[in-house]
């Protein structure tokens, strides 16, 4: 059996193979274990249409299924492939199923056969086995249930077509075009954050054992690959864990970032951190509102998340990042004070500030009102607050009783302008 897996274009994304996700080279890995000739299509910097090239549709016209990953900002260009396959290009048109964050998205709006929600590995095994399912299907990774998620292969870095290329904030003082790619060593997530997918699935974490892990690193190191980011929010839930990973790091002269939750943390562990080469960390700060991260389900404090930064920072780390949302569910007039008052005890701390997006899948999405909000979409699918023109969407919400949306906009756009004056925006 043949397989192509696709990644679709991304043209809202100045560097699009910065920071790939490898959820859907997870999915070829594992599919050639079990058998099947994979080729993996990277349509990730593809302009206008056409978007295959010659020799693309030659490999396309052999397969018998076709596997493209997304998230709700690629409905347009993964409709946009599809319907290049079905009526533009092909013969004979393959199988095509959908997955990623994509899945979440309603269902009317994607074209493919089959849309998969969840872990794909199981969806995988089932069409090489013969089942062509149709429609909205949930899996759930059998193995995941067992706590053997070990058993499936890591993702074969070989069989992308493109090299990743440059995944440091220039306050790290790193060469921009260092070999790089991501690593992911837990699934699932031990948080239940309302406006995250992983978190409102309520499906918990499993973690890969530090064997794999090697094994994995071992693979990167071949490859020529000098630079990791850590993709995952869990890797420094555990400490032993953590200081193990290190260690692998460490051995391995490999540079990396990761994101962190704010608890636990403590300049020790930041310093074991960047003594094995961690030369950047983003720390899920949010909000400096106590009330809306409490509404936001983030199980965390304000003075926790100001102490993981200073730790951060005092440890020695090149580049801390506090990652922070405007605009959000449960914000008020003062929101904006405590967050740039925030801004201002921490100077050290480059701020990420997105406007909050109420993405299909999380607990804000499906249930706006329990969250005090209502929710707009004006057809423009760069959903995401980092532009290339540098421009900024309207806020995605309203208050129900509180803040309207243009008064969330000007809050946020205020809060970025504080943040450019002091030099600690971050840009793109």
């Amino acid at each position: 059996m043949k397989i192509a897996f696709v990644y679709p274009p991304q043209m809202y994304l100045v560097r699009p193979t910065q920071q790939r996700g490898l959820g859907l080279l997870a999915l070829a890995t594992y599919a050639k274990h079990l058998g099947a000739a994979v080729y993996v299509l990277d349509l990730t910097v593809v302009g206008a249409r056409p978007y295959f090239t010659e020799d693309q549709l030659c490999i396309l016209e052999e397969c018998s299924a076709v596997f493209i990953t997304g998230c709700a900002l690629d409905i347009p260009s993964v409709n946009g492939v599809i319907h290049e396959i079905r009526h533009d290009v092909l013969s004979r048109v393959p199988y095509i199923a959908v997955g990623g964050p994509i899945a979440y998205s309603p269902i009317g709006k994607i074209a493919a056969d089959c849309v998969v929600a969840g872990p794909g590995e199981d969806f995988v095994q089932d069409v090489i086995a013969g089942s062509r399912p149709y429609g909205r299907l949930d899996y759930s990774l059998r193995s995941l249930a067992l706590g053997s998620i070990d058993a499936y292969p890591f993702p074969d870095r070989s069989l992308l077509p493109s090299k990743e290329r440059g995944i440091f904030h220039e306050r790290a003082g790193l060469d921009a075009n260092i070999r790089s790619t991501t690593l992911t060593t837990t699934r699932g997530c031990a948080g239940h954050c309302a406006f995250c997918v992983s978190g409102s699935s309520g499906e918990g974490m499993v973690s890969r054992g530090i064997d794999s892990v090697r094994a994995e690193l071992d693979h990167i190191v071949s490859l020529g690959i000098a630079a990791v980011r850590v993709s995952d929010e869990n890797v420094t839930c555990n400490k032993a864990r953590l200081y193990a990973i290190c260690t692998l790091m460490k051995e391995r002269g490999l540079l990396w970032r990761c994101s962190s939750r704010t608890n636990p943390n403590s300049t020790e562990m930041y310093s074991r951190m960047r003594a094995s080469g961690c030369v950047e960390v983003s720390i899920g700060v949010e909000t400096a509102d106590q009330h809306v991260l409490d509404l936001l389900r983030k199980r965390q404090t304000v003075a926790i998340a100001g102490r993981a930064v200073d730790n951060a920072v005092s440890s020695g780390i090149s580049s801390v990042r506090a990652l922070m949302m405007a605009a959000t569910p449960g914000e008020v007039p003062n929101t904006q004070t405590l967050n740039m008052a925030w801004a201002a005890d921490h100077p050290a701390a480059t701020v990420c500030l997105t406007g909050f997006v109420p993405f299909p899948g999380t607990a804000i999405y499906r249930h706006p009102d329990a969250y005090g909000c209502r929710l707009y979409f004006d057809g423009d699918m760069n959903l995401w607050s980092v532009r290339g023109d540098a421009s900024l969407p309207e806020a995605r919400i309203s208050i129900i009783g509180g803040m309207t949306r243009e008064e969330l906009t000007e809050s946020w756009r205020n809060q970025i302008a504080y943040l450019d004056s002091r030099g600690q925006l971050n840009h793109g």
